[in-house]
């Protein structure tokens, strides 16, 4: 055991029952600052269009590409269309993903040079009916 902890519990001994359950409040509320702050951090690695990897409740390896950022989780689009929340610390990126995985987010997510030919074409469109 950690000495700190030793030295911890040799001082909690001494405590009352009232200023014990004080004292277990004080440290859940420290254990979920600590797990809220992990979540933040992982959370900076992850962007909308990210093709990730997580393991589902049936523990198998699900992929996906994420659609959305939430406050504390981020939606993904499985192959399937399934949408399922995940938090950032349980996604893991795709360094190499299969050309399936790569066409799936090209058709669900359009970037700017989609966004820019389609514009293009519009105007071009458009130009042709007003002379």
């Amino acid at each position: 055991m950690n000495i700190n902890v030793t030295k911890i519990l040799k001082l909690a001994n001494n405590l009352t029952k009232p200023e014990l359950l004080d004292l277990n409040r004080a440290i859940i509320t420290l254990i979920k600052n600590l797990v809220d702050k992990e979540i933040t951090n992982a959370s900076y690695q992850f962007n909308k269009g990210d093709i990730v990897s997580f393991i589902g409740d049936n523990e198998i390896k699900r992929y996906g590409v994420i659609v959305k950022r939430n406050q504390k989780t981020f939606q993904v689009l499985t192959l399937d269309r399934y949408s399922i929340n995940v938090p950032s610390t349980y996604l893991t990126h795709e360094t190499k993903p299969s050309q399936k995985l790569v066409s799936f987010r090209k058709n669900l997510l359009l970037t700017n040079e989609d966004h820019l030919k389609a514009l293009g074409s519009l105007f071009k469109n458009g130009e042709r009916q007003n002379p």
